[in-house]
């Protein structure tokens, strides 16, 4: 298949744990199935995948902002 960001016929069907940092906290979202492109990086998903992975993401973007909240790093800013 053709991956869509850099045209190269390099994606490969796989089930991966993905990485994904966040204000320099990082985390790993285990069994991510989806077209992998060997050449760029880029992963396709489909849909039933991506709102998993997204449900994940979006958790974890919440708990790195409370647990930043709660040590004054938000305070510094928003005064």
């Amino acid at each position: 298949m053709k991956c869509s960001k850099c045209q190269e016929n390099t994606l490969v069907h796989d089930t991966r744990d993905v990485s994904y940092s966040y204000k320099g906290k990082h985390q790993t979202v285990y069994q991510v199935t989806g077209h992998f492109c060997t050449h760029c990086e880029e992963i396709h998903l489909d849909e039933v995948e991506k709102a998993r992975v997204k449900i994940e993401v979006i958790q974890f973007n919440r708990a790195v902002d409370k647990a930043l909240s709660k040590t004054g790093f938000f305070g510094r800013f928003f005064k």
